[in-house]
């Protein structure tokens, strides 16, 4: 059979992992992978100076590598030991030899640790369709986590807008009764504030909607200032709030937020080109531990009527919390 004469550029074009040795095993022609590949067999390089073969025996010679026949290879880079090829070798008409070198089943690291190319690859080898898949699997793979994250952070935003009032970014009352479960669930007694404002109705009537919105507002930031970050200020009602305050048990202390509450909420709002004032009534207490929801918000809805019944501006404790957790009493007025 005659012998075929093809010229380096078409030997490269077919095989770009291929390099050829002359009769004494230097390189001779490096295919155009092969600087990325092995970047240390470059034209004129000894070929054992710069790679071990391993298999099928260890291969130390030009003229073992010429008879070694059809059987693939193990080849290691001795200067990037992490380079595990494969390859086929076979002998040329001038004493030579012609390796193939192949990247197995390392192929997606390879790729990476190389920063290989299409035009690394011959047009027919099959690890190009493996390499569009493993490109195809990773965009899928990313966009599936991006659309994941957004999902949560969809999510979350509902959540949070589930159980946050629209007007004042204050929890709603959604947010206060899970919480509340929460607080009864344990076993230490917590603060209960409950905030009524006092004829707010006439401040709707007197200046319009939009007066009272900034009003609430105002309440809603002076709350926010007044809170631990523990703590859940809550808009319940059209003019109600409610103040949860997690591990706070003493009565004294709770006392002094209340009062420090309507010292703020008595001073002037300017709205526009007005002042307006507001006045409110507070009650509050301790909720004992084992209460149940409802028997704590009438303790402290008692709290708020008798501070109302007392002239309004003004707050008022529950006297025996553990004794008046049967039933909701009569909601306050205005």
């Amino acid at each position: 059979m005659a012998a075929i004469q093809i010229l380096p550029e078409m030997l490269g074009r077919l095989m770009p992992m291929a390099l050829t040795l002359d009769r004494r095993g230097r390189v001779r022609f490096p295919g155009p992978a092969i600087p990325r590949l092995l970047p240390a067999l470059t034209e004129g390089a000894e070929f054992f100076d710069l790679i071990r073969i391993s298999h099928p025996q260890q291969i130390t010679t030009l003229a073992g590598l010429r008879d070694c026949g059809p059987r693939g290879l193990r080849l290691h880079s001795r200067d990037r030991p992490e380079a595990t090829l494969r390859g086929l070798a076979v002998p040329l008409a001038d004493g030579g030899a012609l390796v193939n070198f192949a990247l197995g089943i390392d192929l997606p690291q390879a790729v990476r640790r190389h920063d290989l190319t299409v035009a690394d690859f011959a047009p027919t080898d099959p690890a190009m369709e493996l390499l569009f898949l493993i490109e195809a699997n990773s965009l899928v793979t990313a966009e599936l986590t991006g659309l994941t994250r957004r999902l949560q952070r969809a999510r979350r935003a509902a959540e949070s807008q589930a159980h946050s009032d629209a007007l004042t970014g204050l929890g709603n009352r959604r947010a206060a009764d899970d919480m509340l479960e929460a607080l009864l669930g344990g076993a230490a007694p917590f603060g209960v504030l409950h905030l009524d404002l006092d004829h707010f109705k006439k401040i709707n009537d007197s200046f319009g909607h939009a007066a009272g919105d900034a009003l609430l507002q105002h309440v809603g930031q002076i709350l926010r200032c007044e809170a631990r970050d523990s703590d859940l200020p809550a808009r319940i009602g059209g003019d109600e709030f409610l103040l949860l305050l997690p591990g706070l048990s003493d009565s004294a202390a709770l006392s002094r937020l209340a009062d420090r509450l309507l010292s703020r909420l008595t001073r002037p709002l300017r709205w526009q080109d007005r002042l307006l004032t507001a006045s409110a009534s507070i009650g509050f207490v301790i909720a004992p531990p084992g209460a149940t929801a409802a028997g704590v918000l009438a303790v402290v809805d008692e709290a708020l009527y008798h501070a109302k019944r007392a002239g309004r501006g003004r707050t008022a404790r529950a006297a025996d919390p553990a004794s008046e957790v049967a039933g909701p009493k009569t909601p306050p007025s205005d």
